[in-house]
């Protein structure tokens, strides 16, 4: 990536969102990562202005629609992704519904990751232009 893109990573321990890091950083994405919805919600109030947001579905605190609900108070333009360890397409349906950006499951291969963050930072950037 040319620009810089910033991604918060919202996970507990032995998320799959450790795997998604690496492959982010691999790509010259700018990560941080929080452990909970009150780590995130802290975060977001300090000025952190995520282009990206990737929440494990399920959290010490809450899950990924308390993310969603955080981030479009807080930071409107961030575009939420969230990360699954399996395929379960009663979530997907319902994470696209309530108007995530994706839905995304391991194993990332970088061609994939590349084109879900260049599409959501470009609608990140889109959504920051009508706002600004």
């Amino acid at each position: 990536m040319t620009e810089e893109v910033c991604a918060m990573l919202v996970h507990g321990e032995g998320s799959p969102l450790a795997a998604l890091k690496l492959a982010l950083e691999h790509q010259g994405v700018h990560t941080f990562r929080v452990r909970n919805c009150g780590e995130a919600q802290m975060r977001l109030e300090d000025g952190a202005l995520p282009e990206l947001v990737f929440t494990d579905t399920n959290l010490p605190d809450g899950n990924w629609a308390n993310v969603l609900a955080l981030a479009r108070r807080l930071a409107p333009t961030s575009q939420v992704i969230v990360v699954s360890r399996f395929v379960d397409t009663a979530l997907y349906i319902e994470v696209l519904e309530s108007q995530a950006f994706d839905f995304i499951v391991p194993p990332f291969l970088d061609s994939d990751l590349a084109h879900v963050v260049r599409c959501a930072t470009w609608h990140a950037k889109q959504f920051h232009a009508r706002v600004a």
